[in-house]
């Protein structure tokens, strides 16, 4: 008798400890915390964990050592989805079952090619902060300062940090040469994302013509050729300032650092 009310004890604290869903159009969802009463903010920093229809956790963003980051003015305003996240405070979370189509439509984007349009997917989300466009800029510089500082010790470059540019540069072939002349060089160059994938460089026995007064070349370039004489090489680390800047381009996102090698060939 006794060791059934036990049991019958324990089996009323497991289905009061459940989480009950609400459901709001296509969505349900439970929430961590009450909703939020605060004055929303831009930039929403994220983690998330997504889950398949098979229960196979496909999305990870603390795996990935990265936020998912939201403005939320390119968000379309009128959705379930919009309605919530922006209902979710600094430090809460939020967990969802909806469509695919809904969740990624809702963060601007479009459904993987691996989803179906209409597999529900079970979301977790933590609201990590929200931050002014103030406080957004410095959350990027942090961010690229430790995914390079964190890609050199990985990768154990022998690299020296330059305190004016936050460049990280290792010479790899090094003589008593002049450095840092006003003349044209012969250079072959490769620039790569901190993944190795390969966005421009040059041909073999196809140089590159290096001019010091190019100024619609990077920053970091003319930093790394006026330390380095013919016959001289070196690999770095281009923090955004001396790369593509906040905006990016189309193939390299804005507050992004980026792998250069370079070798001067000649005069």
């Amino acid at each position: 008798m006794k060791h059934a009310i036990i049991i019958s004890f324990l089996c009323f604290i497991v289905s009061s400890c459940g989480k009950t869903f609400k459901k709001e159009g296509n969505i349900e969802f439970w929430r961590g915390g009450e909703a939020c009463s605060e004055r929303v903010k831009n930039h929403w920093l994220l983690d998330v964990q997504a889950t398949n229809a098979s229960d196979s956790l496909y999305l990870n963003t603390n795996a990935l050592h990265r936020k998912l980051e939201l403005h939320r003015l390119m968000l379309d305003t009128t959705t379930v989805f919009y309605k919530l996240l922006s209902q979710t405070c600094k430090g809460d979370s939020l967990e969802l079952k909806l469509p695919a189509n809904e969740f990624y439509t809702g963060l601007g984007g479009a459904v993987p090619e691996n989803l179906g349009v209409n597999e529900v997917l079970k979301i977790k989300i933590w609201m990590r902060d929200m931050l002014d466009d103030m406080g957004h800029i410095a959350y990027k510089k942090l961010f690229e300062s430790e995914m390079m500082s964190r890609y050199i010790q990985q990768n154990k470059w022998n690299a020296t940090r330059d305190s004016n540019t936050l460049i990280y540069f290792e010479r790899l072939k090094t003589n008593d040469k002049p450095r840092g002349t006003s003349d044209k060089k012969e250079i072959s160059f490769v620039i790569k994302s901190l993944n190795e994938y390969v966005f421009a460089g040059t041909q073999v026995g196809k140089p590159y013509i290096y001019n010091p007064q190019d100024a619609n070349l990077l920053p970091g370039i003319h930093f790394l050729m006026a330390n380095l004489a013919v016959g001289e090489s070196v690999r770095a680390i281009l923090p955004s300032d001396q790369a593509f800047g906040s905006n990016g381009n189309t193939t390299i996102p804005g507050y992004t650092p980026i792998l250069v090698e370079i070798e001067v060939l000649a005069k």
